[in-house]
């Protein structure tokens, strides 16, 4: 399953998210990503990896998927999300031997504030970006691609009822990258048994990478590493915040009359497209005649304005 999200806020900066989720050939697979638009504004991310690749994995998968769904949808903190999914599902059934690490993500796109906590799941890599003056991008390229701290154990029936996953939190400058991924992606192996590792995730030709190319990028990445069938599922997802795009203004349509921003006259004529830049309004139409000591209005047929002769 590949996919993406853009976020819609509001505000000087968005959040865009790329993801990728693949089970085991033949297999019903236990990743699974979900992304969610929180009523308050916030954008919910989360990740997990049931034990197993079989039906009950997948079972087990969906069944937490919902339920961390639904407690964000309620408004609590990451922690508390998952001591109260576990508390839910441990409820609903005995998990026996299965268990599943997770990680939950609430991120506000106007301040970039992250609350986070983690199941046991692996820790996230954080690619600052350009503007990050302080630990991010300069001359001699990215210095500070880091991994995030987490803490807290894996989703087992043996710690339901109790509060052991502590939110943390970070914030995302405008520019920066989330990385996040199943250790099916950091433990898929050679034929030398070498694991693929944490060392690619941190390498300076990955921050170099546009955003949506990074988790394409990396799959590449470990099926040359590790060719052949997989051995474990493998999931990933890329959470950027970038600045906001600046609103474009509405399209002229002809035989209506057209507001623009710009010189008493147009700055070309003769069916020349005509750039209006900021300053004085002008109004434009295509009949009649204009306003006591106005200009006549003249024909706009597209984004440019196009004037006749």
């Amino acid at each position: 399953m590949i996919g993406a999200h853009a976020h819609p806020g509001v505000g000087p900066a968005q959040l865009r998210a790329w993801w990728r989720c693949e089970p085991v050939p033949g297999c019903a697979g236990g990743d699974w990503i979900d992304v969610i638009d929180l009523p308050g504004g916030a954008l919910a991310l989360t990740i997990g990896d049931a034990s197993g690749h079989d039906g009950q994995a997948r079972a087990l998968a969906t069944v937490l998927r919902s339920a961390v769904r639904r407690e964000l949808l309620r408004g609590l903190d990451p922690g508390d999300v998952l001591a109260r999914t576990l508390a839910e599902v441990a409820a609903l059934s005995d998990m026996g031997e299965m268990f599943a690490t997770t990680f939950v993500a609430v991120v506000d796109p106007i301040t970039g504030r992250m609350r986070y906590a983690s199941a046991g799941h692996p820790s996230p890599v954080l690619i600052p970006g350009e503007n990050d003056k302080a630990t991010g991008y300069g001359a001699q390229g990215y210095e500070a691609t880091r991994v995030l701290p987490v803490g807290g154990p894996v989703l087992s029936d043996l710690f339901a009822g109790r509060s052991l996953w502590p939110t943390r939190s970070t914030t995302l400058a405008v520019g920066d990258r989330l990385v996040l991924f199943t250790d099916g992606i950091t433990e898929a192996r050679d034929q030398h048994g070498a694991q693929f590792g944490m060392s690619p995730l941190l390498a300076h030709r990955l921050c170099a990478l546009p955003s949506e190319r990074i988790v394409a990028a990396l799959f590449t990445e470990v099926a040359a590493h590790s060719p052949g069938r997989p051995r474990d599922d493998q999931a990933m997802v890329v959470l950027a915040r970038v600045a906001s795009q600046p609103a474009r203004p509405a399209v002229p349509t002809p035989g209506h009359t057209f507001v623009l921003r710009g010189p008493a006259r147009p700055a070309a004529r003769g069916g020349t497209p005509v750039l209006v830049p900021a300053g004085a309004t002008h109004r434009y139409g295509t009949g009649g005649g204009g306003g006591p000591g106005g200009p006549a209005p003249m024909a706009v047929t597209n984004f440019r304005g196009t004037v006749p002769r």
